[in-house]
């Protein structure tokens, strides 16, 4: 009976002890400060890279308008160069994607190219004829004509490359590969230059095959 009554007496006792009672408070909560602490450092980090590739992409975007090409390089090859360049140790170059296409105007980016017997459904029929615009012999959702356009073109860069995160935390939520994609995108308007590289040609008018 006595052993019973000590017994009851101690966990009493216990239960009323609040020593320690901040350390095991601290234990539970210091994996969530962790997480929070190391989601604001990857969150950051990958920011700050997206900044320094739009602030890249406009600088050479910038550049390449005007014409300019370093000895030895063509315009492509410049684009590529400084891009890497500029985010090295911030990205993986080996990873990288770059799109670059151009339009006549500001207002034709991302238009389709004109369908002449349009029918209202947005899209070419069999039989209907169209402005070929870039040139390639087929209707186009986008008009755009891939490369580098000449003096006055509008161009557009699109650039992708692949991140890695500063630690192995976040990498389920971002696909378990230990990356997240980097986009930038941009469009000015060529200057007037000699060197004129790239071009899609005069406009055709072209018709899409009938029906069979």
């Amino acid at each position: 009976m006595r052993s019973k009554e000590k017994l009851s007496g101690f966990f009493r006792r216990l239960g009323k002890n609040r020593d320690g009672s901040t350390v095991i408070e601290f234990g539970l909560g210091l994996p969530v400060l962790i997480s929070m602490l190391i989601g604001t450092i990857e969150i950051g980090y990958v920011m700050f890279s997206t900044a320094v590739l739009e602030g890249s992409l406009r600088e050479v975007s910038r550049t390449v308008s005007t014409g300019y090409v370093p000895q030895g390089l063509t315009r492509e090859d410049y684009i590529l160069q400084q891009l890497d360049q500029k985010m090295f140790n911030l990205a993986d170059v080996g990873t990288r994607s770059v799109d670059v296409r151009f339009y006549d105007t500001f207002s034709n980016i991302g238009e389709p190219e004109p369908i002449i017997s349009d029918n209202g459904n947005g899209t070419i029929d069999p039989g209907e004829c169209y402005i070929d615009v870039n040139g390639n012999a087929k209707w186009d959702a986008d008009m755009a004509t891939e490369g580098l356009g000449g003096p006055g073109a509008v161009q557009v860069f699109e650039v992708t490359y692949e991140h890695p995160l500063m630690t192995g935390f976040f990498m389920r939520a971002v696909g378990g590969d230990g990356f997240v994609s980097l986009r930038a995108s941009t469009a000015i308007k060529n200057d007037t230059f000699n060197a004129v590289s790239g071009g899609g040609g005069a406009a055709l008018e072209e018709c899409a095959p009938p029906p069979s």
